[in-house]
């Protein structure tokens, strides 16, 4: 974590829409980013985050494998899962997921929730 910023970890398929969420998360003050297209047992070459954003939505298996792998390496570590369906929200949460949100939400609410998310870890 660097100048107090909180270390966010984007899980999700390489590409446009990854780039997006990268470019959008890099206007919150509390944010350095990490990016990943998955999180598998014995990974170490990622920095422990305060913020796992798992796309569950791009990622489908990979991502629920991710967001339970996160929950177990990273106990401490918030967790958002961007779902498709309305019906992967409590999936999601079983998973270690804290909130669940829509991936196609307006980028005004997926700001709002990060940044709640981010000063429930400062």
């Amino acid at each position: 974590m660097m100048d107090g910023a909180t270390s966010i970890l984007i899980v999700a398929s390489p590409g446009r829409d990854r780039q997006s969420l990268a470019a959008l998360l890099k206007t919150l003050r509390c944010s350095e980013l990490f990016l990943s297209d998955g999180i598998a047992p014995g990974q170490n070459n990622l920095p422990t985050p305060e913020l796992v954003l798992v796309d569950l939505a791009a990622l489908g298996k990979t991502g629920e494998e991710s967001l339970a792998h996160a929950a177990r390496q990273w106990p401490a570590a918030r967790r958002l899962a961007l779902v498709d369906d309305f019906r992967l929200v409590e999936r999601s949460q079983s998973m270690g997921a804290h909130y669940a949100l829509a991936r196609n939400a307006p980028a005004g609410e997926l700001l709002r929730v990060v940044q709640r998310m981010c000063m429930s870890v400062v």
